[in-house]
């Protein structure tokens, strides 16, 4: 690692790290620690330039605590997944995202981590730069903020199988939403076979509780899947341990395009040691120019899950739990197919 004068993008300084050797290994560097405020929502911007063979960059930010230790709330190591790059065309480029930090984070260290397996292989970094962008109290389920409209958009995403793929864009879509309002889209650039993920700031739960998830989905292309999930924590931002983590949300997965706006809803239930919930839409368009649209996200508390109710004297009515009986009967004849892949299931 080195201070590069005069190798900037505007001629200035710029720091510089080259692999000396051949390596499988990584290298990371890291800024001092800098304050910052709990629960709140920054972007990260910098100059990036990347010159070699099968050379990786990788973006982040550790949280810690006000004692120096690492956050319990969430995971202290926040990866910038949209900056994560393997371009090695040793030109310039700039790189942003947003990032959240946890309730318990008093302090952050920016981090690049580099993987060059050749010697030689270089990256130089400038102008990194940390804006407050506001808080993470809108968990903005309905898409009406981010991007160029005000306010913060916390969604965030990832390419599955290539983390630094570029295949899919996910954007605000103004005007595009249900009843002319806004919406989230996401669209396929690139032929790929691959799939995305978009989720949603975590949002607190009850544990061993029944909810309903209701959303409004289109999409347009050939080839194409979605496969709605939700995502579990516990108190310490570690997965749920007493059920999985992931609750696949079979009963609104989807493989058709419908270029109409379509109402989405539900149930599922949280485990014993919930605490927290992310919304996840995996979604797959092989294709250039598939779409994927989500509006109105709304997640509901219906009640507690120790009801069986075998005397059906609860549900339909929007706040009474039928007790997951209908999300069996609807979903039986559909969870034999995994919306993932597309294949026969095995493990029902």
């Amino acid at each position: 690692m080195s201070l590069a004068k005069g190798e900037g993008p505007d001629g200035t300084a710029a720091m510089k790290i080259t692999a000396k050797n051949d390596s499988e290994g990584s290298y990371v560097v890291y800024s001092l620690r800098m304050e910052v405020a709990p629960s709140m929502v920054y972007n990260l911007s910098f100059d990036g330039k990347y010159k070699g063979t099968d050379i990786t960059v990788a973006p982040l930010i550790r949280m810690y605590q006000e004692d120096g230790s690492e956050t319990v709330v969430a995971s202290s190591y926040n990866w910038c997944i949209d900056p994560l790059s393997k371009d090695n065309s040793n030109t310039w480029k700039k790189h942003n995202m947003n990032f959240t930090t946890s309730s318990d984070t008093a302090c952050i260290e920016i981090r690049f981590e580099m993987k060059g397996p050749k010697a030689g292989d270089t990256a130089w970094f400038d102008n990194i730069k940390i804006t407050k962008v506001g808080t993470n109290d809108d968990l903005n389920l309905d898409f009406e903020t981010g991007a160029d409209v005000q306010g913060v958009f916390a969604w965030y995403g990832y390419q599955v199988k290539d983390l630094s793929g570029q295949a899919y864009e996910m954007s605000i879509a103004k005007g595009q939403g249900v009843d002319g309002s806004n919406a989230m889209k996401v669209t396929t650039i690139e032929k790929n076979d691959d799939s995305y993920v978009v989720y949603s700031g975590r949002m607190k739960v009850e544990a061993s509780s029944v909810y309903n998830i209701t959303f409004a989905g289109r999409y347009n292309g050939t080839d194409l899947k979605c496969a709605p999930l939700i995502r579990q924590y516990k108190t310490d931002g570690k997965e749920t341990s007493k059920a999985s983590s992931y609750i696949w949300l079979n009963a609104v997965a989807s493989t058709e395009a419908s270029k109409t706006w379509k109402s989405y809803t539900t149930n599922f239930s949280t485990s014993s040691d919930a605490a927290y919930i992310e919304v996840r839409f995996e979604v797959a368009g092989l294709n250039v120019g598939t779409e994927f649209f989500f509006d109105n996200i709304v997640i509901e508390r219906l009640g507690d899950a120790s009801d069986p109710n075998l005397d059906f004297e609860t549900g339909e009515n929007g706040k009474a739990i039928l007790s997951r009986l209908k999300e069996n009967f609807i979903s039986v004849a559909m969870i034999g197919r995994d919306y993932r892949t597309n294949k026969e299931r095995t493990d029902e």
